[in-house]
């Protein structure tokens, strides 16, 4: 099926690209003048509770493997709102013990280069087969014998000059979480009222964040910002998303993000703040409590994991006052 969520994870995304350069490639050989899909973004239906996922966007704007396929089909020339798109390479794997061992590369490049820690897997044109008989610039599909931490590099050529590169880093177990705010090179509410997606991303200790679903995240919201939507919101794929608006013009604040994160019988408490206008937050502590009651200024200091508790709670506290807060194992699910 090409209905298939971000978080639904790299084999079935890989699948959606691949039947999506398979039509593609089967519209070339006709007298169509244009070709498109169902969807450009996953949406709400309305009659049914899921997203209708043929997207090849998620809901909340961010790329699924498939998108990288029909962006690589442009040539590295063609021009897009009087730029040219320039080299595309971009690797179609989360690179885990458990990613498939055939790397799939989308490129508008000549040749790709695939080096593993440093070390040359193979330099490759682009892949033969059935269904690339018709594409400008077919994948590219190297195999490799065994998994190993560390990095992959894609390498791209044209004319046999490197133009491009990119890199996918294997992720090792969550330690922080990181606030990042999808501007598109806009500052935020510059003459009026915007709105804009915030992302929570839980990250190993390099800064990669770990493809990881149903962590809830709990947010707030100070000074002229306010959140918009249902709260909490879980993880896709490590990330969770909510959208922040304000209503006037310069509105500035700080959001806040928080969430349990449950390891056998110890609990870590992740959080983190920022702003869309890349204002330093304001120090912050975390309290919790263990039997259901709300923290307060004078409840313990977060400070290392604690026991595993269903009554768990915590909160931010900046300025001596909440500004995010938890529910329990009652009405959050800890994963």
């Amino acid at each position: 099926s090409s209905r298939q969520l971000r978080g639904d994870g790299e084999v079935r995304m890989l699948q959606q690209a691949l039947n999506f350069q398979e039509a593609h490639n089967d519209d070339l050989q006709t007298t169509a003048f244009g070709d498109g899909i169902w969807v450009m973004f996953d949406y709400a239906r309305g009659y049914a509770p899921d997203l209708e996922s043929s997207g090849v966007m998620d809901v909340f704007r961010l790329p699924k493997f498939s998108y990288w396929f029909f962006r690589s089909q442009r040539d590295p020339d063609e021009m897009v709102a009087g730029k040219p798109i320039g080299p595309v390479v971009f690797i179609a794997n989360d690179w885990t013990a458990h990613s498939p061992k055939q790397v799939r590369v989308f490129s508008n490049c000549q040749e790709i280069a695939l080096y593993l820690n440093g070390k040359l897997i193979a330099r490759q044109k682009p892949d033969v087969s059935r269904i690339t008989t018709n594409l400008k610039h077919p994948p590219f599909t190297f195999d490799v014998s065994q998994f190993e931490p560390g990095t992959l590099k894609a390498v791209g050529y044209l004319n046999d000059k490197v133009v491009a590169s990119a890199e996918r880093r294997a992720s090792g177990d969550i330690t922080q979480m990181a606030l990042n705010f999808d501007l598109s090179g806009r500052p935020f509410a510059r003459t009026g009222k915007d709105a804009v997606f915030c992302h929570a991303n839980l990250q190993d200790q390099n800064g990669t964040t770990v493809c990881t679903n149903g962590v809830t995240v709990f947010w707030g919201a100070t000074g002229g910002l306010k959140l918009v939507g249902n709260q909490p919101a879980a993880t896709e794929a490590g990330t969770a998303i909510t959208l922040v608006a304000g209503d006037q013009a310069r509105a500035s604040g700080f959001i806040y993000a928080l969430c349990l994160l449950k390891e056998g019988d110890q609990t870590r408490i992740l959080s983190t703040a920022g702003s869309p206008d890349d204002g330093r937050a304001p120090a912050f502590e975390i309290h919790y409590t263990t039997n259901g009651s709300e923290p307060s200024s004078s409840s313990p200091v977060y400070s290392q994991p604690v026991k595993s508790t269903p009554q768990l709670r915590a909160a931010i506290f900046a300025g001596g006052a909440i500004v995010a807060g938890t529910g329990t194992d009652d009405d959050t699910a800890l994963r």
